[in-house]
């Protein structure tokens, strides 16, 4: 329920963040030109084994990434879910309470079927919209702890 601009400052879309790998990417390969034309097939053999070992190490860093923005979703939504059964308790109530929790970094928020937050009006359940206030005081949002250059912040604007 953060806005827009605290969302990117503490969590970054995922693919946002991925940006600084393929910019690395992007520079490694203006630092390692291609071999000249005619160069001896052992200095292309050469070439291609340090592309292929950096595209691995690039794949790697990204599925890292991609696997901690999961687990920083998971800790977040299991955090958020303790409030909300402790604050449950704690109030006494004594029927069954049911967190819906969206862990996949990469889903979106605008479909009919995705997981929403309960209104805070007439239209939404009082006592859903409490449980889900009180957890959201209490747990702080997740962050990624990735750095985006200044330059794509500057393009969303």
């Amino acid at each position: 329920d953060a806005t827009v601009e605290q969302r990117g400052a503490m969590l970054p879309d995922v693919d946002d963040a991925a940006q600084v790998i393929y910019r690395a990417a992007e520079e490694w390969s203006s630092q390692h030109p291609e071999p000249g034309e005619g160069a001896p097939a052992a200095e292309w053999e050469a070439y291609e084994k340090t592309v292929d070992a950096q595209a691995a190490q690039e794949q790697a860093a990204e599925e890292l990434l991609r696997a901690r923005y999961a687990a920083t979703f998971q800790a977040y939504a299991e955090a958020f879910t303790a409030a909300v059964l402790d604050t449950a308790r704690a109030i006494g109530l004594t029927v069954a309470v049911e967190v819906k929790a969206e862990t996949n970094p990469e889903a979106g928020w605008w479909d009919t079927t995705d997981t929403i937050n309960p209104a805070d009006d007439e239209r939404g359940d009082a006592l859903a919209w409490h449980l889900w206030e009180v957890a959201h005081d209490r747990v702080p949002l997740p962050r990624a702890l990735v750095d985006i250059p200044a330059e794509d912040a500057e393009e969303e604007q």
